[in-house]
Parts: C-alpha cells; sequence; structure tokens
C-alpha cells in the first residue's frame, strides 16, 4: 500500500528536531519512501489528513527491564529464584507474561516502538523474539558471571 500524510506537523527525530510543516510523507509498504513538498502532485497514493497533529519516527528505548516496575529495591532479589517460581506453573507464568506484556504495551502506548532488554527475559515470559542465549568470551579483567553470558536483544514492533 501507498500512503501520502499530509498536514502534519513533522519531528524528524533529528538533534535538532525543529517542526517541519509544509511535507508530505510518501509511504511504500511499511517504509518511508520520500518526504515532498505539499504542492507535490500524487498518483497512486491514498492519502491521510493528519489535520495538523504530530507525526514522529518511533522512539527507541536501550535499556528496558520488563520484568521490573523501575522502583528500586531496598534488598536484592534472587532473581533466579523468582523466575523459577513464576515458571513453575501454569497460572504464575500466565500473570507473569501478562504483567511484561503490559509493561511492553505502555511503552508502545508512550511511542517506543523498539526496545533492547536481556534476551533471557523474553524467551522466559514466551515472547516473540525467540534467540538463544550466547556466550561472550571470557575477558581477563571481566569474572564470567551467570549475568555475563546473556546478550542483550532488540525487540520490535511492526
Amino acid at each position: 500500500m501507498k500512503y501520502a500524510y499530509k498536514n502534519g506537523k513533522i519531528l524528524n527525530g533529528t538533534k535538532d528536531m525543529q517542526v517541519q510543516t509544509g511535507l508530505i510523507i510518501l509511504t511504500e509498504g511499511e517504509k518511508i519512501a520520500a518526504i515532498v513538498p505539499e504542492e507535490t502532485r500524487l498518483s497512486g497514493y491514498t492519502e491521510i489528513d493528519l489535520q495538523g497533529k504530530y507525526i514522529m519516527p518511533g522512539l527507541i528505548n536501550m535499556h528496558v527491564h520488563l520484568a521490573g516496575n523501575g522502583k528500586p529495591q531496598k534488598k536484592q532479589r534472587d532473581n533466579a529464584k523468582l523466575v523459577k517460581t513464576l515458571m513453575s506453573n501454569r497460572i504464575s507464568r500466565a500473570i507473569a507474561y501478562r504483567m511484561v506484556a503490559g509493561f511492553a504495551k505502555d511503552e508502545l502506548l508512550s511511542g517506543v516502538t523498539t526496545i533492547r532488554t536481556v534476551v533471557l527475559a523474553l524467551s522466559i515470559h514466551g515472547c516473540a523474539m525467540k534467540s538463544k542465549p550466547v556466550k561472550r568470551p571470557a575477558r581477563e579483567s571481566l569474572p564470567q558471571t551467570r549475568e555475563s553470558l546473556y546478550r542483550a536483544g532488540t525487540w520490535q514492533v511492526r
């Protein structure tokens, strides 16, 4: 599908993030094909009038803990034990999944379309990303711990 988004206020994601008007965003499929002046004659595009609303690229959150609420903990938890307990039966697993899915939905509703989180958490909670943990090469200066065996991964909503 080809769409032409017009009459919008564009925030293009650059460092200056200045609002741009008088432009049309042309998309083909899921990609932006061009941004052209509003005087451009269009052919073959379905026009969408943004009615002066803002349009911007999806935000990227590079540090997400989907399984947590972000509040500081008074004492250190044993995360491995907690995950094992949560995954031990269907009911607690379903509750954990809904909680994590809710945190992901909050990100999406805030304009974040790409998150970076620990791959292990995504695979435990049954989310779309199905990566296996990858061992990192040991470095002399860093001790090899259970946490350092897992790489971070990217999860993108499409």
